[in-house]
């Protein structure tokens, strides 16, 4: 912990972005709240991020070029794979860094080395390394940056998270950093990258389409972004239209494309639901690739890298037609890690006894879009007793249309549907409301229209209430005082940051995630 913290903050005052959570060195929540941005993400100039990204690391002594490292973009699963490949790497014995995104309780989650958040005393002085040394590049006008990207200002919130994390993995010398993108690929902050070890691609489908694209190609051009020449890439099973541009990707730059399987039926995963199953192959295909090249050189890799996409397709490039797939072959240590994986927040079952609530029981999934919707529906029908009355508990951000999410869940069978808005925010939000700030609206006035938007969906019966409150404890004490009659299954989703809201609400400590 620095001693030389700026501002001279209270101790005793909290930040809702950090939900809550009291560090001793409260000038570290205070610093990064600067970095948070008004802006709509769609504002954001991400095209000039990677430029002032360059910088930023060779401010902070981060060589990014001898990160051993696997890069995994996508729509859906991205997350999940890379706890899957932390957990595999990690039980192999190797020291593992990940890099995930959004934090549900405390944003030392997003950096964690093995499998572990770090001891506040340690994140603070690696924080306070990297802010005093930004903030020293952020005033400089000329001199040692003196390029098209000088002075680029401090980074954004992200940006600076990606700088901390990749130079906390180089202090603590990770064996392995897997490393999440945020959004897209291509611009992404964390494709400063330039030979990470291995590259994946998950399941690919419709978000952030303001900023990637509104149709599936665009999107997947996006995300096919962080792959690099002769750098191995391996992608979960695509729908046509993705599949077709990932491939044309690889091969207009250069780079052996696989495609995973998925893992066989029999095998028990930690992640509960089907759509699981392609996320643990392609996190095993990245562990294996990972390991075969590692202590190579680049040029070694380079060379195993095609002689072994050559002998198992018969070409020396990618083509359209002929994308193998990779061989899986799962032993009982990997089987063991992909079983004993747990991803907090996705397929995640908690009971309700620690806020009062002994009769019920929480489905919690951060899902929040259609695909994610569709999979998560179809873990609740698999796991909720089919015998007990349901509740739906939802919220999702105004950047979303609750129009296009809803409807993967209308057909659950909900005894009552309630909605709240959320506690947390990113770093980047559209307004609470879509409504005009400027004619007074209210930021509560969110629930209404996602609860107006299930009306339309789900209709209105006897049978089914639709409750509109201003805070998740009103949520949950309504769905409470709705089942005096016994048990009740509540699903949570809709955002991320909304599950992290209820783990907050049941007292969940970020070390217990």
């Amino acid at each position: 912990m620095s001693s030389a913290a700026p501002g001279g903050l209270e101790a005793s005052k909290r930040d809702p972005f950090f939900g809550g959570v009291l560090y001793r060195d409260q000038s570290v929540v205070r610093s990064l709240s600067t970095l948070i941005s008004g802006k709509l993400r769609s504002q954001i100039d991400y095209r000039r991020g990677l430029e002032h990204m360059r910088v930023y690391m060779e401010a902070v002594g981060v060589n990014v070029a001898n990160l051993p490292a696997i890069h995994v973009a996508g729509t859906k699963g991205k997350g999940s794979t890379c706890a899957f490949a932390e957990r595999i790497l990690r039980d192999k014995g190797l020291r593992t860094g990940l890099y995930t995104s959004p934090h549900l309780i405390d944003v030392r989650e997003r950096i964690r080395v093995n499998g572990r958040v770090l001891p506040e005393d340690t994140f603070c002085r690696h924080f306070w390394h990297c802010w005093d040394t930004l903030s020293k590049v952020s005033s400089t006008s000329n001199g040692e940056f003196a390029s098209p990207a000088s002075s680029p200002g401090m980074p954004s919130y992200f940006r600076f998270l990606t700088c901390l994390a990749f130079y906390i993995f180089q202090s603590e010398k990770v064996d392995v950093a897997i490393v999440e993108v945020g959004v897209g690929g291509r611009y992404d902050a964390t494709n400063i990258l330039p030979h990470p070890m291995v590259c994946g691609i998950s399941s690919i489908g419709f978000d952030h389409m303001a900023i990637l694209g509104d149709t599936l190609a665009k999107i997947a051009y996006e995300k096919s972004g962080i792959i690099k020449k002769d750098i191995p890439v391996i992608s979960a099973p695509q729908k046509e239209e993705a599949a077709t541009v990932i491939s044309s990707v690889a091969k207009e730059v250069g780079a052996p494309l696989y495609i995973a399987k998925k893992v066989p039926l029999r095998l028990k995963l930690g992640i509960a639901g089907d759509c699981q199953r392609e996320n643990a192959a392609l996190a095993a295909s990245l562990c294996s690739e990972f390991l075969s090249r590692r202590g190579s050189t680049q040029e070694e890799q380079r060379i195993s890298a095609w002689e072994e996409f050559t002998r198992r397709t018969g070409a020396s490039s990618t083509s359209e037609s002929s994308v193998p797939s990779y061989p899986l072959n799962l032993r009982r240590p990997e089987e063991g890690s992909l079983a004993n994986t747990f991803w907090p927040a996705r397929s995640h079952v908690v009971d309700g006894t620690s806020i009062g609530c002994k009769n019920l029981t929480f489905y919690v999934d951060g899902a929040h879009t259609k695909e994610s919707l569709s999979a998560c529906s179809a873990w609740f029908t698999s796991a909720a007793p089919s015998t007990t009355p349901k509740s739906l508990l939802f919220s999702c951000g105004s950047e979303r249309n609750p129009s296009d999410l809803l409807p993967m869940l209308a057909g659950l069978g909900f005894r009552e549907a309630v909605f709240c808005p959320m506690q947390s925010f990113r770093s980047s939000l559209a307004p609470v409301s879509r409504g005009d700030a400027s004619k007074g609206d209210q930021p509560s006035a969110w629930q209404y229209e996602m609860a107006s938007s299930w009306k339309q969906i789900a209709g209105e019966n006897g049978e089914m209430s639709i409750l509109s409150t201003n805070s998740l404890a009103e949520a949950i004490e309504a769905i409470q005082q709705g089942a005096v009659d016994g048990q009740r299954s509540v699903l949570v989703t809709g955002s991320l940051l909304f599950a992290g809201d209820l783990l907050k609400r049941m007292g969940k400590r970020f070390d217990e995630l």
